[in-house]
């Protein structure tokens, strides 16, 4: 099982990241969209490897199906300001679907592959569990922070796919919006590693008893050192490296680290 960070918009270096990586399943932590200007060629990427490539919900992919919901159901009731979307990077997203902001609720609507995306990415799972060499994970989105949920065991209880709001906001926030990173976690869930993008590292960073602010990781060999090190002690690991301007893969059965960097003028801001 392979897992790749937030990918933004950027269709070039998640090309170049796939060619680099064993023919495993792979499990992306959502932020398909947004501030990359390749944000729809990322989607249908997604969709077109659903037999091997698993999508997790996100809040950028929140964020756009609400803009268009707002934009073409008088009757929707919003979860976002009108303008959130675009303050957070929505205009290269748009733009990828040679449309604007100004464009008109009958061009939205009949814009194909906007419609069909906006569908997909409303029935992403809020996170999914998987046991890799006896090791459990909990993947999703932001970090899992249990302490914040009013009732953690009934939340796990309602199933992999469970995406609530707005009946159980809790757990919607968690999954999308959490930027607390995982201290507790394994207490609350013993056994299990939390596996998330969202909170914008320069390079992989593991969480540990040693560790509980986190240590970046640069190369295969360190984390497989520390995994070793701290057995049954490891409890979050943060894919996003966004703020290191690439990619990040890890293979999950071998520790195994890929990286591919944005392109230049790639990200938007």
């Amino acid at each position: 099982m392979i897992v790749i960070g937030d990918i933004a918009g950027q269709k070039a270096a998640l090309d170049a990241l796939v060619a680099k990586l064993p023919k495993k399943p792979i499990i992306l932590l959502g932020d398909l969209n947004d501030r990359g200007w390749e944000s729809k060629s990322v989607i249908q990427w997604a969709m077109d490897n659903e037999d091997r490539v698993t999508t997790l919900d996100s809040n950028h992919g929140d964020m756009f199906v609400d803009w268009f919901r707002q934009k073409t159901n008088a009757l929707y009731v919003p979860r976002y300001d009108s303008d959130i979307f675009e303050a957070n990077g929505g205009r290269a997203t748009i733009s990828s679907y040679d449309l604007d902001f100004r464009s008109t609720t009958n061009e939205l609507l009949t814009n194909g592959d906007l419609n069909e995306h906006i569908y997909w990415l409303s029935t992403r799972p809020s996170h999914i569990v998987h046991e890799i060499n006896t090791q459990k994970y909990l993947f999703s989105h932001a970090p899992m922070n249990p302490n914040t949920h009013r009732s953690f065991d009934q939340f796990l209880n309602k199933g992999e796919g469970f995406c609530g709001y707005p009946s159980d906001p809790d757990s919607e926030n968690n999954f999308q919006w959490n930027r607390n990173e995982p201290f507790q976690f394994h207490r609350d869930l013993p056994d299990t590693i939390s596996v998330f993008g969202h909170n914008s590292g320069k390079d992989l960073k593991l969480f540990c008893e040693q560790y509980k602010d986190g240590i970046y990781i640069k190369g295969t060999d360190l984390l497989q050192e520390l995994v070793d090190k701290n057995k049954g002690e490891v409890y979050g690991i943060c894919m996003d490296t966004s703020r290191g301007e690439k990619l990040t893969a890890l293979d999950l059965s071998t520790m195994t680290i890929y990286h591919s960097n944005y392109l230049p003028e790639a990200r938007m801001y």
